[in-house]
């Protein structure tokens, strides 16, 4: 019943996009190119999105001013002139201050025509800061924002002003999609606040702001999150979107981006981009068997299976197969202020226990990149001569035996001070976080280790143990494009709530390296830095590193594909025909 309700959603596509008048023949690829999601979006908003499904699609629909390449992986301009210029000042109490220079295309335009001006980056901004947008990663980034300077002679002209002047905020508010402000606050209630107030409204105090209630709860409605309304400055638009079958993008007409051919996220070569929402993994793959699929990730299905489907001569005539490195990296999070891990030497001895090349040979056919440290190899600054901890238990029972840990009632597990050196591993029950944690608990058991497995949501063990610090264990993961500031893992200001270092890793060191990394100039002294941060983080050995994974995709070979180690790993805008 299943496969034939998803051929009726293919019957369902061919009939959307044969509607339009001036179709191209089926036989041209470039017509439409069908996109499978695993999961269906919540919302196509890019303030409230949660998921990557979401991000797949927006990311055609929304535009921000700068991005990373993803061919070359360098910084460039998308809606600017040119890269916008950053100029360091201080303010009349001699505090550091950033201005960031910008200028948009003067082609740039939404789709009725009138033009993207720096009033949609400031509504942008001031949306996102309303206290009732749940926007949590984006209030992040704004809060060092302290003003939007507007030129009076060109709309297209404006600064940026921030107080906290190192690298990664002006990356994220340069990365920021960009809203029409004739869409999404059609009544301009924006418009009767500076930057400043918004900024300084408070949940307690919007009750008495009855217009932005409204506004707040309108942007948070399906009107702005599902509806054709919607509207980026992106190639494309919602076309159509049927739950739990499909979601139809539609090349926008006259397109202006084609003005700037060299810029790869402005490319529109497919007339539609169709995304076909099959939740499981196995109809998916009947379906992509059946040609009825272009592109598609095999992330969800085990590695064995994309080795296998390599070495079918029925796909690999009709489709191509990608597997590029991914900024992300695995590892398993350990407590160095807890009662046993504070110990240097047993968190090594931990390490020591760990066969991490068993473990992707098991979990991913050999098919990722073994770590030394925080940094995934694609990251500036990577240090390749730190070599990955070996797999060594007789090393693992050395340390342990150093720090006075003996197995003195020959139960197999060690003790000291009358303390069994038992730990606790908090894991989600994914398929991937249970493998991680079966085979240390496994592995640290013939050095003296017990380890407890405790399987709860990443939420609330987040809330429950990792921010307040009761735990030993957790497989965690991390994702970083472009250069890296480890700044909130790492530094002893930012442990427990007030930032991301919940393993509580403390180094004076350390600490001095990172405020380098995040407030230097000088891109040679980051790097340096960044080189040394790693070469401390390897001594201290305060997290148990893994692996960076690659992503697992294939192509229909009617496409010349753009693939890249920029999220998804596929740019289908930029697709052309074979």
């Amino acid at each position: 019943m299943l496969v034939r309700n998803i051929l009726l959603v293919y019957t369902a596509l061919l009939f959307v996009v044969s509607c339009s008048s001036d179709q191209l023949t089926s036989t041209e690829s470039l017509d439409q190119i069908i996109v499978h999601l695993e999961k269906e979006p919540q919302r196509l908003n890019p303030i409230l999105q949660t998921i990557s499904e979401e991000r797949i699609v927006t990311e055609h629909m929304f535009l921000s001013l700068c991005d990373y390449d993803p061919i070359s992986g360098e910084w460039v301009p998308v809606l600017t002139t040119e890269m916008p210029k950053s100029i360091k000042s201080k303010n009349e109490r001699g505090g550091s201050i950033t201005t960031v220079e910008v200028e948009i295309v003067p082609e740039a335009v939404w789709a009725d025509g009138s033009p993207v001006t720096a009033h949609d980056f400031e509504m942008t901004m001031k949306m996102a800061l309303l206290p009732r947008v749940n926007s949590p990663s984006w209030k992040a980034v704004i809060g060092d924002l302290a003003e939007i300077r507007i030129s009076t002679e060109d709309p297209k002209v404006f600064s940026i002003v921030v107080t906290e002047n190192h690298f990664k905020i002006i990356d994220a508010l340069l990365t920021a999609e960009i809203l029409p402000k004739h869409i999404y606050d059609s009544y301009s209630v924006l418009d009767q606040y500076t930057y400043q107030e918004i900024k300084s409204i408070a949940t307690e105090n919007l009750d008495s702001e009855s217009s932005l209630i409204d506004l707040a709860k309108e942007f948070g409605s399906a009107k702005f999150s599902r509806d054709p309304i919607i509207e980026g400055v992106g190639a494309y638009r919602l076309k159509q979107w049927q739950t739990g079958q499909f979601i139809v993008l539609e090349r926008q007409e006259n397109w202006w981006g084609d003005k700037y051919p060299s810029r790869t996220l402005l490319a529109a070569n497919a007339k539609r981009i169709i995304y076909q929402i099959i939740s499981d993994p196995t109809v998916a793959l009947t379906q992509l068997r059946s040609n009825q699929i272009d592109v598609m990730s095999l992330a969800s299905l085990s590695s064995q299976v994309f080795l296998d489907l390599k070495q079918d001569s029925e796909m690999t005539s009709d489709y191509r197969f990608y597997n590029p490195q991914l900024p992300r990296i695995y590892y398993v999070l350990m407590n160095n202020q807890g009662e046993h891990l504070s110990d240097v030497n047993v968190r090594k001895a931990l390490a020591h226990c760990m066969d991490v090349d068993r473990l992707i040979d098991q979990q991913e056919k050999g098919l990722g990149d073994r770590l030394s440290g925080p940094f995934s190899p694609l990251q500036p600054g990577y240090l390749s001569t730190l070599k990955p901890i070996q797999h060594d238990i007789n090393q693992a029972k050395s340390l342990l035996s150093k720090s006075g840990w003996e197995d003195e009632d020959g139960d197999g597990i060690r003790e000291r001070d009358g303390k069994k050196l038992n730990l606790r591993f908090f894991i989600t029950g994914s398929a991937l976080s249970t493998a991680i944690s079966t085979l240390l608990k496994e592995e640290a058991l013939k050095a003296g280790f017990n380890i407890e497995l405790i399987t709860k949501s990443s939420r609330a063990s987040r809330q429950e143990n990792l921010i307040p610090g009761d735990f030993e264990l957790s497989a965690q993961a991390i994702t970083s494009e472009g250069k890296t500031d480890p700044y909130l893992r790492f530094h002893t200001s930012a442990m427990g709530a007030n930032g991301l270092n919940w393993g509580g890793y403390s180094n004076a060191k350390v600490d001095e390296l990172l405020e380098t990394i995040r407030f230097t100039e000088e891109d040679g002294e980051r790097m340096k830095a960044y080189r040394e941060f790693q070469q401390q983080i390897y001594e201290d050995q305060p997290m148990i590193f893994l692996y960076a994974p690659v992503e697992k995709f294939v192509v229909s070979s009617k496409y010349d594909p753009v693939i890249s180690s920029k999220r998804p790993g596929f740019f289908v805008n930029a697709f052309t025909a074979n």
